[in-house]
Parts: structure tokens; sequence; C-alpha cells
């Protein structure tokens, strides 16, 4: 176990913090809201949001604008865990602050494939990114081209990906978002070896491989579901990294003929037999994948208390928050006669 006095101040941070973390009733009464205003100033009562919430414009209240106030709330959060860190809990804070670096290279992409700057929307977190990041993202976010864009990305480690990607001549957006994200999960997973303690590495192994495992298993689901791919196309776009899912469990799984046998193949690996208990009480893939990993990384939390797993899971626990938060807000949107985003109810 790691020291105990060593990490004692940042652990007593994190119980206060997640004390802040948004309720079951505080997300129906958050639903509740007929109106986007009416929702924001529902959230400027609970203390992270307090700020970001306060004298908003219903126009500021579509989607980007939200996560954007709320990516703020991230980095908050982010700095304020950091003043109380231990050296091990720090060497994963900075590995960990590539997740959000990702984040903002996926804005800075869709800015500069429609050749709109957006370096006024990310000027809010560039104390944050000075500090902590590895990128040069309001750099970044000047680019008024793809080709700037990958110019301004010379010397990272995702220049020279997203170069080929160019180059070619046939990369679509997806394309590049995939390769982004694929170069961070494979650096993280190969890094957190080297830089982290054995305790810490077998922390990140198991909360960050379930999501990646995870992640893979809906992106397969929602390709057959939603796409025509091919077995081929599918391969290219998932994270090459497993954890508990096998090679075999991943080719069965992708060159599964249709959906009833993809989720045969499903329930049958892994986290098919752990997750079966959240997908019979939500019906819902993705809702029971979420379920699954909140339990995975509060467990990992309780198991080492005086590690990295209480700092970990408290920023699975915030960013899932956020998810929840931009989707009933733009559900607002979808009322009085529009249509909701389809979600993976089984049936």
């Amino acid at each position: 176990m790691e020291s105990v006095m060593t990490n004692s101040g940042i652990v007593t941070k994190v119980r206060a913090m997640r004390k802040n973390l948004l309720k079951e009733e505080d997300f129906v009464r958050l639903s509740e809201q007929r109106l986007s205003l009416q929702k924001a100033e529902f959230l400027s009562t609970f203390k992270p949001y307090a700020e970001l919430f306060q004298n908003v414009s219903a126009e500021s209240l579509h989607r980007s604008g939200v996560e954007r106030r709320l990516m703020l709330s991230l980095l908050q959060d982010f700095d304020r865990l950091y003043q109380f860190a231990g050296p091990q809990q720090r060497s994963f804070m900075k590995l960990y602050f590539g997740h959000y670096e990702v984040r903002m290279l996926n804005l800075c992409l869709q800015a500069a494939l429609g050749g709109r700057p957006t370096i006024d929307g990310l000027r809010p977190y560039g104390e944050y990114l000075k500090k902590y990041g590895r990128i040069d993202i309001l750099q970044l976010a000047e680019s008024r081209s793809m080709a700037e864009y990958i110019e301004n990305l010379s010397g990272t480690p995702y220049y020279s990906i997203l170069k080929r990607l160019y180059e070619s001549g046939h990369a679509r957006m997806v394309d590049y978002e995939t390769a982004i994200e694929m170069r961070y999960f494979t650096s993280m997973w190969r890094r957190k070896d080297k830089e982290l303690s054995k305790t810490s590495a077998a922390i990140v192994a198991k909360t960050f491989g379930s999501r990646i495992d995870t992640m893979n298993m809906n992106w397969i689901y929602r390709s057959k579901k939603y796409f025509d791919m091919t077995p081929e196309e599918l391969y290219a776009l998932l994270i090459p990294i497993r954890y508990k899912l096998t090679v075999e469990d991943i080719r069965r799984m992708v060159e599964a003929p249709g959906l009833p046998e993809l989720l045969e193949v499903e329930r049958a690996c892994y986290y098919g037999r752990k997750g079966r208990p959240y997908v019979e009480k939500t019906r819902s893939l993705t809702k029971a994948s979420e379920a699954m990993l909140s339990h995975i990384y509060r467990q990992a939390a309780k198991d080492h208390p005086y590690s990295i797993a209480p700092v970990n899971t408290y920023f699975f626990l915030k960013e899932q928050e956020i998810r929840r938060i931009v989707n009933i807000i733009e559900s607002t949107h979808y009322q009085d006669g529009g249509q909701k985003p389809a979600e993976e109810v089984l049936s």
C-alpha cells in the first residue's frame, strides 16, 4: 500500500469534492426544468457550476456551448486536486491530462476543417493548458486549414499519423478523430508501466483497460446497428488495446453477420457475464456499460484508498456527470415535437 501520510491530503480533498457531485434526485430535478435557461439556473445552485451558469443566454446553451463551460469545471477540479497531490499522483495526473488535450485537439480539428479558428472559445482554458499541457493548444486553435493544423502539431506524437492521413487525400473527420484517440490511448497504455508505480500502473490497467474494452464493444455494436461497414473498416476504427477481451472475442464481434449474432458473442464474453445485471436493469447497452464501469472505478478507490485510485475515480465520475448534464440540456431542443437521438435500447 502506498503511503497513508503521503496521500492523506488528496484523499481528504477528493472526499470533499465527491460530496459536490450531483445525486440521482438532482438529475431528476434538472430534467424536470422545462427550458434551457431554467436548467442553467438550477445548475448554478450547485457549487461547482455556480459561476459557470450564472447570467447565461439561451443562445449559449447549445451542446458545444454547454460542453465548453463544463470542460472548464473539469480543468478547475484538476487544478485543485493537483495542489494536494503527491509525486505518484502528479505523475498519473500529468499522464491523464492528455485525456483533456484530446478533447481540445478534436475541437480544433473541427474548426480547422471548417476554416474557422476557435481560439476565442479556448482562451478560458489557457492557464491550465500552459501549466499541465504538452501541446500548444492555443496555437493549434488558430489553424485555418487542415494543413496548418497538422503543421502546428509538428513535434507532437500526433503529427506523423495525421500527416500521413492528410497526404492520402481520402481522410474524413472521423478518421482524424479516431487516429488521435488511438494514439493517446496507446501512448498512455505504454507509458503507465514506465512512469507509474506497480500499484498505480495496475489501477490504470484495470480501469482504463475496462474503459477501452467497453468503448470498442459499443463502437462495434453501433457500427453494426447504424452503419454498413466491412470488417476491415471496423477493425481500423478500434483502439488497438485489449484488457479482458481476447483476440477471438474481437474477431467474432467484428465478423458477426448481424446484431443477434453480435449480441450472442457479447453475452458470452467477460463483460457480457459481468454486465448482465446492469443490462437487465437498464435495457440499454450504453447505460449498462456506464453502470458497470462506475462500479469498477468505485471498487478500485475502495481497494486502494491511498493511491491514485480516488483521483482516477473522481475524474471518471465527474465526466459521467458532465455527459448526463449535456444530454439533459440538449434534450430541451427536442421537445415540442422534436426527435431525440437514438439510444441503444434492447428489445
